[in-house]
């Protein structure tokens, strides 16, 4: 085997952390040629372990056209996020904002990967899988406000368009707001200085704090 792959190991040992299947599928897709070759080539044919019955199990499944195809749309799913995985795991920890809006461009590049209309039951089975994780472990109403009142972010949700996540992110501020500050004029100045902050009017329209969403 190490002869059809120029001597390359298909899977080396290494303290990856995480992600270790995803780098083993990355190389047999690296290899795929090379693989493939190494089943129809004369040296297998005439190995006695041609003839077995987990020979040629082993070789169905590397000849086999939906098995490529099924690691290939695995990587598109997981490449993405593992490129989060790699940030959250990190020296250097993000903060709960850029994370959230981390989370929001891996799952668009997630859709981008599935463009074709019979891979569409596929993409929904992943991202759902996505969604459940992430409401189950990060899904707080805490982490949306944060998002909210982070300029350099926010605003440029607003840019792209997406009154969905919009109106999450406000309902999120709501609740947090609501649950700590139980005064209920102070809770209506807050929100009065949110709706400005939203509009960019009164201190938010000021050249210095428009700097400052793009900044930050």
């Amino acid at each position: 085997m190490r002869k059809a792959t120029g001597g390359l190991d298909l899977v080396r040992p290494a303290a990856t952390r995480f992600a270790t299947s995803i780098l083993a599928l990355k190389s047999l897709v690296k290899h795929k040629q090379a693989l493939r070759s190494l089943f129809t080539c004369q040296a297998w044919v005439g190995n006695k372990l041609a003839k077995t019955a987990a020979g040629l199990n082993v070789q169905d499944i590397v000849l086999s056209a939906d098995w490529w195809h099924a690691i290939e749309d695995c990587l598109r799913a997981s490449g993405p996020l593992l490129r989060v995985l790699r940030v959250a795991d990190g020296d250097e920890i993000p903060a709960m904002p850029e994370m959230t809006a981390l989370m929001r461009f891996t799952k668009e590049k997630i859709n981008q990967g599935f463009p074709h209309q019979n891979k569409q039951a596929l993409l929904k089975k992943v991202i759902d899988v996505v969604d459940k994780r992430w409401e189950n472990q990060m899904d707080h109403p805490l982490y949306g406000a944060a998002l909210f009142l982070n300029p350099g972010k926010y605003f440029s949700i607003v840019e792209s368009g997406d009154d969905a996540l919009i109106g999450e992110l406000r309902s999120c501020f709501n609740d947090v707001l609501a649950r700590t500050i139980l005064d209920v004029n102070t809770r209506n100045k807050i929100d009065a200085q949110a709706v400005d902050y939203e509009d960019k009017r009164g201190p938010f329209a000021n050249q210095m704090a428009i700097d400052n969403m793009v900044e930050k």
